[in-house]
This record gives C-alpha cells, structure tokens and sequence, in this order.
C-alpha cells in the first residue's frame, strides 16, 4: 500500500515493476467512502 497522495501516480509503474498489486490509499479511501454512502439508508 503506498502512503501518501505523493505516491499515488507511482502505483501502476510500481505495481508493473514488482509484479504485484499496489493499492493506492487515496483511491481506496475514496471508494470506501463511496461504498460507505451508498450503504447509508436515505429517507
């Protein structure tokens, strides 16, 4: 998992490098909250 926004060009590149998935943090971050709202009853 890369730590910073700083890094989060560098997932793919590094992921295609090392031969493994790479999870960029902020794109995770963003995706949970989306889940997270999307779960949310609405009235």
């Amino acid at each position: 998992m890369l730590g910073c926004a700083a890094m989060a060009s560098l997932a793919h590149t590094l992921s295609h490098d090392i031969g493994v998935p790479v999870i960029d943090g902020v794109a995770a971050a963003v995706k949970l909250v989306e889940t997270l709202l999307d779960l949310t009853p609405k009235h």
